[in-house]
């Protein structure tokens, strides 16, 4: 079955989304790294990106705080189930989008929340907020 291809529309100012990423403190200052894209990240491309290639050039957000915490907790559970270390990143960026060249988003209204925007890394950064642990 074929999946559906990005729908990019643009961002309504002030839009608040969620990304998990790798800080050490609630006292972090957003980095350009917490916002590579996939393919800048080395990630290997899943179903969806194998068929839309550009969707590797795009990150992942969650459209609210409690689906990235959910996606945390389901990682946490299969780990701790395993007897493993939790491989995704602890801590959760929100972040208030703005309109600006090249920043689309493409968001399928699926069940996780879960969307992909695309845009310059270094625009992230200035819309950064604050960052806060995933398990509390």
């Amino acid at each position: 079955m074929p999946y559906p291809a990005p729908n990019w529309e643009p961002v309504a100012p002030g839009r608040k989304v969620f990304r998990l990423v790798n800080a050490t403190s609630p006292d972090d200052e957003a980095r350009p790294e917490w916002f590579l894209t996939d393919r800048e990240a080395g990630i290997d491309p899943w179903f969806r990106e194998e068929e839309w290639e550009e969707l590797r050039d795009a990150r992942s957000f969650f459209a609210s705080e409690n689906a990235a915490r959910a996606e945390y907790a389901k990682s946490k559970k299969i780990a701790d189930k395993r007897g493993e270390e939790v491989r995704m990143p602890g801590w959760i960026a929100e972040v208030a989008l703005m309109p600006a060249d090249g920043v689309a988003i493409d968001d399928l209204k699926e069940p996780d929340e879960h969307l992909l925007i695309r845009g310059d890394k270094e625009l992230f950064v200035p819309w950064f907020e604050r960052v806060f642990r995933a398990d509390e």
